[in-house]
């Protein structure tokens, strides 16, 4: 069996109170991956937090700006993993992947924040590095766009990162 870790990404307080900004079925998102990382816990379970840090002191995820917190739902234990990131790619020059190495992990559960951009880059990344991928179908969200509402864009991830790069599966039915 693979040794899995659950990669929770960028859930962050300023993706939640944001002016202007509402994201699509955020208390439901919250609540799916809140679950998620209590059975992953339950199950002993690795659970790493990615925390985007921005490098402008005007953006609402500045290293810490009033939004740049993980948000208190699903705050992190001292024993869980939190390693920052200033790019829609978890891996890219961060410890990442270093910490699946050392932890032996081969298998990703995917959840958090934004769809199309750190979720869906992280997700390609980590498939293509080889690990297996599962990505929470109601485990992450974004934010609507002038072309997309944000439901469509995740219906759209689910469908296109399911074909190839991940299973996807509701977080009720992720087995850790």
């Amino acid at each position: 069996m693979p040794t899995t870790a659950l990669l929770v990404i960028d859930v962050q307080r300023a993706m939640f109170t944001t002016p202007g900004f509402a994201l699509h079925d955020a208390d439901n998102t919250l609540a799916s991956i809140r679950t998620l990382i209590d059975r992953a816990r339950t199950q002993q379970t690795d659970v790493i937090y990615v925390q985007h840090s921005s490098e402008s002191e005007s953006h609402p995820l500045y290293r810490d700006a009033e939004g740049w917190p993980i948000h208190e739902a699903v705050t992190p234990l001292p024993t869980d993993i939190v390693i920052e990131k200033a790019s829609p790619d978890a891996f890219r020059n961060t410890t990442l992947l270093h910490v699946c190495q050392t932890l032996r992990i081969s298998r990703l559960v995917v959840a958090g924040m934004q769809t199309e951009f750190c979720i869906d880059t992280t997700v390609r990344r980590a498939a293509s590095l080889g690990f297996e991928v599962v990505l929470a179908a109601d485990g992450h969200t974004t934010f609507d766009t002038d072309i997309l509402s944000a439901g469509k864009i995740r219906a759209h991830h689910n469908t296109t990162l399911g074909k190839g790069f991940c299973t996807v599966l509701p977080g009720a039915d992720i087995p850790f």
